[in-house]
């Protein structure tokens, strides 16, 4: 979380770039993105909402992160 832009970023599994769509920008090979410390949990700046992954495993599922983006599009109606 980026407490100053207002911008959540999720870590998603290598390779997912190739496979982006629906507007979701996918940062991709060759990008550098800052990375908080492990420790920082609060803002101002750059600090994680969740605990820092230690491995591979502990990423966000791409699907998962698309259809939660999705709920949030304009137009979009709640199932009832």
């Amino acid at each position: 979380m980026d407490s100053t832009r207002h911008w959540h970023y999720a870590l998603v599994p290598p390779g997912t770039a190739a496979h982006s769509t629906n507007g979701l920008e996918v940062l991709g090979r060759g990008t550098c993105l800052g990375v908080p410390p492990p420790h920082y949990s609060e803002g101002p700046g750059a600090y994680w909402l969740l605990a820092p992954p230690n491995s591979e495993d502990m990423l966000c599922d791409p699907t998962a992160v698309r259809a939660l983006l999705e709920l949030g599009q304009p137009g979009r109606q709640e199932e009832p």
